[in-house]
């Protein structure tokens, strides 16, 4: 499960460092990559947190198969029937919305702030689903993975996690 799920999360990094850009104003070139995000979900997202959530903080898997991802701070969990992944970047909500790899966009509720839940373009990820909520100077996206073949709803899984975790998230 956990390779299926660090997959997801590394499709949406990349995806949106390859789909996201500033169309108007000055020529200024502006790269949410050039710095990371204050927030880190390994270290700022306490055990007990990630208990609440329903995930086993001895499994916290850093980055992308351990590897940096500029612009980004991604850390996954595994719990008893899915992962948990919450990654923080400097992108904005605005940036994720646009991004062609990406399709489905609701608005969903959680208290104080406006989210989205969606999924990937790529198809073949209906175990898979994410929400991102503003967070701090950037976004902070919440996914949920299922493994192959179990029944359940990751979009559900995916929003139920955001709002336990939401407290504990940068405003």
């Amino acid at each position: 499960m956990r390779a299926k799920a660090v997959v997801g999360v590394m499709v949406c990094a990349a995806a949106l460092a390859s789909g996201c850009g500033t169309v108007a104003g000055e020529a200024k070139p502006q790269d949410p990559t050039a710095s990371q995000p204050e927030f880190n979900p390994c270290d700022d997202l306490s055990d007990d947190a990630v208990r609440a959530a329903g995930m086993d903080p001895a499994t916290e898997a850093r980055e992308i198969l351990g590897v940096q991802q500029p612009g980004w701070s991604i850390c996954e969990w595994d719990g008893p029937s899915y992962a948990l992944g919450v990654a923080a970047t400097n992108y904005s909500l605005g940036d994720v919305r646009r991004n062609p790899e990406f399709k489905g966009f609701e608005p969903v509720e959680v208290p104080g702030r406006s989210a989205i839940r969606f999924g990937s373009a790529s198809g073949g990820s209906d175990d898979r689903c994410y929400v991102a909520t503003p967070s701090g100077s950037g976004t902070v996206l919440i996914s949920a993975t299922l493994p192959v073949g179990r029944p359940g709803d990751p979009c559900a899984l995916a929003l139920d996690g955001t709002r336990v975790l939401l407290p504990y998230l940068p405003e």
